[in-house]
């Protein structure tokens, strides 16, 4: 099953919640009914009849009654959780972790993140740390790419040494890849409103108390109170129903759902010792991987262990299997024992990188590998590319680790540093095009003299090291963009954009720059659904997109005529003139890409499979040609590691 089959069938999960949400709501309106009306009728010493209860309206207002509660419960939570990822962070008291951090642990952690970004093609996700959590867990959080965010706890950094953590963040990348986050975040607005009959309940008890006192104190009487406090009784009784009902859903839907994800950790690091040791060490913590956090309830499902104790029915409501089923799964043999080096003596040595720096011949050639050696039975090299997506190899994390060691710390610093991001993108720009002349006059004209002094460095530093460094890089600085106050990211983007319209326009530039859009805003539609289920339905931003990527591929015009007719032929029901692209300014790819992200899972393959046929027809793909599908995938939520190839042309 590839990335975009996985989506689609996270999508169709997202359906079976609906029903099991309908479910739960009819189980406790006919359980609500018939208590209410054995109250009444106990009350009234009458004996029930089924035929005249049915034509009472009462049972209509406690099921009508009951249905606005609980739906306004789950609306309220998709409201709260509206800043995706950042919300939930938020609700754990997480502290967000500044990419500029000098504090040991953390600064391993970005490394192994970053990491683990560049290998997935995953853009890198805000950081947070629950300072007060000594068990070792995590989670990721988010609806989009754009809003995700990764969780860790206290104890993770300090228990786990850089084999185990990173394995852990492998468990959770594959939660991104496999779209967990969003069946994880619905069902948390989902359970939101079958847990509020409860405490609906409390509070209705609480004013029927008060009110039962004081008709006491008076001397009237209360016989209609003491019905109220039976049925705020009830409630809080039923409150406890929608907890169990809650907690048998997310057992149903998680499980399966954890080993999947630990197979894929294993499967990415090629290194299941790294988990198995990370499994072993949650059993040897007092804390393991339990969490004290009231909102506990809510996360249990996201967290990378199980991290509440049930004192009873453990198998039946526990989300995740037992840590000897997840480390027997990975390990059948028992193999593995615990890994010799531990966090404490890695942060002695103070290395947070566990290599050695990498030489520019490195990555420049021996580890340029086959595409049968990175995609095993694919039978195309448009195949491989993309069932690349959402499933990197061994093969790409040793390409990334060499990556991330060979740029530069101080390049680093500034990608993680939210002064100076602007600066970093201007010498982005300046590296990737050759006439740098109308990029410089640009830049005098408005920024200062220490600003341009800024620019230069990091051009100087960008200048030796080779184009697939450019787009890790920009992924790396993510975070450090999104530090920024929304006022201040749309003053950075702006400039871009502004820097861009004086320069002819470029798919690379633009895709970058929609890329740069997505972090423009600090919240997220919950429900986040294809808008688009045809080709054809937008047929006039598939005729951009190929306009440019056969502009882009091809010098010959007659050649980009021919390619553009072929592809609009396989795609679309009818022809469409080529538009005129030279005119084009950066918003209106934006705004094209954001409408073809809109589509269904299985349409953006099409989409995607169709640039990479178009790059590689000629039985050759540059390596300006592979970032830049790589760009398009990233714009379209389908992220593509780095390609490995000798096929690749310098």
């Amino acid at each position: 099953m590839n990335f975009f089959e996985h989506q689609d069938k996270a999508r169709r999960k997202s359906k079976i919640l609906i029903l099991y949400f309908i479910l739960a709501l009819l189980i406790m309106i006919l359980a609500m009914n018939a208590a209410v009306y054995g109250i009444l009728y106990y009350t009234s010493q009458q004996v029930p009849d089924l035929r005249s209860l049915m034509n009472e309206p009462l049972w209509v207002y406690i099921s009508l009654a009951l249905t606005i509660i609980i739906v306004s419960g789950s609306l309220f939570k998709m409201y709260a959780l509206r800043g995706g990822g950042t919300s939930v962070a938020n609700m754990v008291n997480a502290r967000r972790i500044l990419t500029d951090s000098s504090d040991f642990h953390e600064k391993r952690l970005i490394h192994v993140v970053e990491e683990m970004s560049i290998a997935s093609g995953v853009p890198m996700p805000a950081l947070y740390i629950m300072d007060k959590e000594m068990g070792i867990n995590a989670f990721v959080a988010g609806i989009t790419p754009k809003d995700t965010v990764l969780v860790v706890t206290k104890g993770s950094l300090e228990n786990l040494n850089r084999e185990e953590l990173q394995a852990v963040i492998g468990h959770e990348f594959s939660h991104i890849f496999n779209g967990d986050m969003k069946i994880n975040i619905r069902l948390m607005a989902i359970l939101a409103g079958i847990l509020l009959i409860g405490n609906v309940g409390s509070i209705v008890l609480r004013n029927a108390s008060y009110s039962s006192g004081s008709k006491r104190r008076d001397g009237k009487g209360g016989g209609g109170v003491i019905i109220i406090l039976l049925i705020a009784l009830v409630m809080i009784v039923f409150g406890y129903l929608g907890l169990f009902l809650g907690r048998i859903i997310k057992a149903a839907v998680s499980r399966q759902r954890e080993l999947l994800a630990d197979a894929c950790s294993v499967q990415y690091t090629r290194y299941p010792q790294g988990l198995a040791s990370a499994f072993k060490r949650m059993l040897m913590l007092e804390e393991g991987s339990k969490l004290k956090s009231p909102q506990v309830e809510d996360i249990n499902h996201l967290c990378f262990g199980e991290a509440m104790s049930f004192t009873f029915f453990n198998s039946l409501f526990a989300t995740h299997p037992p840590l000897d089923q997840r480390i027997k799964a990975i390990d059948p043999y028992g193999k593995y024992g615990l890994l010799d080096n531990t966090a404490k003596e890695e942060k002695q040595s103070g290395d947070v990188t566990g290599a050695k720096k990498t030489n520019l011949e490195s990555v420049l050639a021996p580890i340029m590998y086959t595409m049968a050696a990175t995609a095993g039975a694919a039978n195309t090299h448009a195949e491989i590319m993309k069932n690349s997506i959402g499933n990197p190899s061994d093969a790409h994390f040793e390409h990334a680790k060499n990556i991330h060691n060979l740029l530069p710390e101080a390049l680093l610093d500034r990608a993680r540093n939210k002064e100076k991001i602007e600066y970093l993108y201007y010498g982005l720009i300046l590296r990737r095009y050759k006439n740098k002349t109308p990029i410089v006059e640009y830049l005098s004209q408005t920024l200062s003299k220490a600003e341009l002094e800024s620019v230069n460095e990091i051009y100087e530093m960008l200048k030796p090291l080779p184009l697939e460094t450019l787009v890790p890089l920009f992924d790396i600085s993510l975070p450090a963009f999104s530090e920024n106050s929304l006022e201040k990211r749309n003053v950075i983007y702006n400039h871009i954009e502004a820097l861009s319209q004086t320069l002819m326009p470029s798919l690379f530039r633009f895709a970058l720059l929609t890329l740069l859009g997505k972090k423009l805003t600090d919240s997220t539609r919950i429900s986040d659904r294809p808008k688009y289920y045809s080709l054809d339905s937008v047929r006039e931003e598939i005729a951009i997109l190929f306009a440019f990527v056969t502009n882009y591929s091809y010098s010959n015009e007659s050649q980009r005529n021919e390619h553009f007719t072929n592809i609009v032929k396989i795609l679309l029901s009818e022809p469409i003139e080529k538009p005129n692209i030279k005119t084009f300014k950066a918003i209106q790819f934006r705004n094209t890409l954001e409408k073809l992200n809109k589509l269904t899972p299985e349409l953006k393959e099409k989409i995607i499979s169709s640039c990479v046929e178009l790059v590689l027809s000629d039985n050759h793909v540059k390596i300006q040609e592979a970032e830049i599908i790589r760009v398009i995938s990233g714009c379209l939520d389908s992220p593509m590691p780095p390609l490995l190839t000798e096929q690749i042309k310098k």
